[in-house]
């Protein structure tokens, strides 16, 4: 996690204050942060984002890998492979 702070080597602070800056930063986005509210009991709330479309080559990749997966029946696989 501290990693991803990137502190600077000169910096040589401690790393629960260079957590509690970034903790504040978050905290002062909160308000203007469309996405996030709070309920009446002081619960945070997220809202899902609506998923992108696939892209039509996925879907033309998702068709070919099905057509050339073999139709079998599981079950009567494996009790083939453990017989």
């Amino acid at each position: 996690m501290l990693a991803s702070l990137n502190p600077s080597r000169e910096a040589g602070g401690h790393p629960a204050a260079l957590l509690e800056g970034t903790y504040r930063e978050v905290v002062a986005r909160v308000p203007d942060n469309a996405q996030i509210a709070f309920d009446d009991d002081g619960r945070l709330h997220f809202a899902v984002p609506e998923p992108e479309p696939e892209p039509a080559s996925l879907l033309e990749l998702r068709a070919a890998v099905n057509a050339m997966l073999p139709r079998v029946d599981l079950p009567e696989e494996l009790l083939e492979v453990f017989s």
